[in-house]
């Protein structure tokens, strides 16, 4: 009697052995990414579905599936194995060879009992293929065949070694992105003194690198998108802020701007400089609303035209605080030629020129290019090197070209031009204005020597970049700023990196606004929410 696979209902049974596998796979997954086990699953169901619903085209999509495997597996295999080649075999034979010693060479001196019996001359015994035919006759190879394998030979090796580089460089970076082990950006600060044994730091990490994704803003450039964790939570691009057990209607209204800083890199949503300023407020009995439209990377001209969109569009405060500094000369020394830069500006003129480009393969290129930056474990190596080295990379050039002190003018020049601007609009709007100069590591004389090392760490020429800053910063003592530089007493337990502090530096900073916040509201009493 003859077997069979299909069941009574003539359904295939070996149409559903894939199933049992992709399971399995699903409950793995599960316990490490819940949205990939939700997909397969889906992906299960709907072939199940497809299965009893119309057979012949389960079986046309089964198909196509395992051509689309065998082509897949194909690829990978000879990818693994031109690697296994390539890492093994290659220098192995090229060393063996280096040291005299070929290891396809057989030493026919000592009498063996089947070396006397091959049946062709023993130095030529390697030159037949498992003996199944006759040996090809030998070559000379002249010394411009050499020169052209050896080309042929480091252009494949050193193909292999950039795509393996960068697809080695982007598995590392996203596996340890998962883990919570990244060692750039957030993850670093984990490790400085500011932020103690806090049982927080990991998950918050994970939440920041998850919520740090912007989408485009018409006029002022990017905000991140909606985010809801524990510890970071967004919604329509503003970081919520702490109100009070008794919140209902503020007695008043403060729009806070500003970069990460404000934003609130390295601390909890309750902790942000504008959460601990209504916390201020609510320990002198009042309710304030304090909105945090702070945004990494931002300088003060884009908070000034986005303040002009919230009050075009009948949003509008009591008062507004802008807390700036840091993301200003750094943008400035990146494009110092222009007037009121934003952060990356050559980078958006490369996009923009990117995406003008007619011809496919320049933009496949480029887009390539910043994908092996971006990921190479060998770009990663390169920059530990310069660092350790104190050999800086070069961001501010063009900028070092000008002088500092020239640069410094430039920068508090365009600076106050941008606070001339929000207090017309403070007087068309009817609020009040505190522009802030924020403090960083290089406003700070003594330095200890952790404290140092954060400087040293950076990806920039921190030193130009500081005596830029003290420059700017003596010039702006001149203006009408609430000057913050001297604010920070123990910058070795307060700060996270050069211009990042912990959540008791967010403290330290928004007692000082609160004070000017509370002497503007004392001059002006009648001020309520409209």
């Amino acid at each position: 009697m003859n077997r069979t696979t299909k069941s009574t209902s003539g359904i295939d049974r070996r149409n559903w052995f894939w199933v049992v596998p992709t399971l399995l796979m699903a409950t793995i997954l599960f316990a490490f990414e819940p949205l990939s086990a939700a997909i397969a699953i889906g992906v299960v169901v709907v072939l199940i579905s497809m299965q009893l619903a119309h057979p012949p085209t389960h079986a046309w999509l089964m198909a196509k599936l395992k051509r689309a495997g065998i082509a897949i597996g194909s690829a990978v295999s000879w990818s693994l194995l031109g690697l296994i080649y390539i890492f093994i075999f290659s220098p192995v034979g090229i060393l063996s060879r280096a040291l005299g010693r070929d290891p396809l060479y057989l030493d026919m001196r000592s009498n063996t009992s089947w070396s006397n019996d091959v049946m062709f001359p023993a130095e030529r015994l390697f030159e037949r293929t498992f003996g199944l035919r006759e040996p090809k006759q030998l070559k000379s190879v002249t010394w411009r065949g050499k020169i052209v394998w050896l080309c042929k030979r480091c252009l494949q090796i050193g193909v292999v070694l950039l795509i393996a580089d960068a697809f080695l460089g982007y598995t590392v970076y996203e596996l340890s992105a998962y883990m919570g082990q990244r060692v750039a950006g957030a993850e670093a600060r984990t490790r400085v003194p500011a932020n103690g044994q806090n049982d927080w730091i990991r998950d918050y990490i994970r939440e920041f690198d998850a919520s740090n994704v912007t989408r485009l803003e018409p006029y002022i450039g990017w905000r991140r998108r909606d985010y809801a964790g524990r510890y970071i939570n967004i919604v329509n691009g503003v970081r919520r802020t702490y109100r009070c057990a008794s919140y209902s209607r503020p007695s008043r209204r403060v729009f806070m701007f500003g970069g990460s800083a404000l934003w609130g890199t390295g601390a909890r949503d309750d902790h942000t400089i504008p959460s601990e300023v209504a916390r201020l407020a609510e320990h002198d009995g009042q309710v304030w609303e304090v909105i945090n439209y702070g945004e990494s990377g931002y300088v003060i001209w884009q908070e000034a035209i986005l303040l002009a969109q919230l009050c075009a569009a009948g949003n509008r405060p009591n008062a507004v605080v802008f807390y700036d500094g840091a993301n200003d000369v750094f943008a400035k020394l990146e494009s110092p030629a222009e007037r009121q830069p934003i952060h990356n500006l050559n980078k958006w003129r490369d996009w923009y020129r990117l995406m003008q480009e007619p011809h496919v393969n320049v933009r496949f290129r480029s887009v390539a290019y910043e994908f092996y930056k971006r990921n190479s474990l060998v770009f990663a190596c390169m920059r530990r090197l310069l660092i350790k080295g104190h050999l800086q990379a070069p961001h501010f050039v063009d900028a070092e070209r000008f002088g500092v002190a020239q640069l410094a003018v430039a920068i508090v020049d365009e600076y106050a031009a941008s606070c001339a601007f929000i207090r017309d609009l403070g007087r068309q709007y009817a609020f009040q204005v505190v522009v802030a100069w924020q403090p960083t590591l290089f406003n700070q004389s003594a330095l200890p020597g952790d404290v140092s090392r954060l400087s040293e760490s950076s990806t920039f020429d921190t030193k130009f970049y500081g005596e830029v800053y003290r420059r700017a910063s003596q010039l702006i003592a001149d203006r009408e700023v609430l000057d913050l530089t001297r604010v920070i007493c123990n910058p070795g337990m307060i700060f996270l990196d050069w211009v990042h502090i912990a959540e008791s530096g967010n403290h330290i900073v928004a007692e000082k606004i609160y004070s000017a916040l509370k002497s503007v509201a004392d001059q002006h009493p009648e001020a309520r929410v409209q």
